[in-house]
């Protein structure tokens, strides 16, 4: 699942509230595969962004 926001702000809220919701169907994010991550629109990496781990 890729979801995009705006600002470390709302990334933030977002993955609390979609851990909540996995949480509520008896699932749970991978801790290994759940990430946030920047990217920005410079070079070309993965599909045109370069995307680099912040958290």
């Amino acid at each position: 699942m890729i979801i995009h926001c705006r600002t470390q702000l709302e990334a933030d809220h977002l993955l609390a509230k979609v851990r909540d919701r996995f949480l509520q169907c008896g699932l749970e994010l991978h801790p290994q595969k759940t990430k946030i991550v920047y990217c920005k629109k410079e070079g070309r990496n993965h599909k045109g962004f370069l995307c680099n781990s912040i958290s």
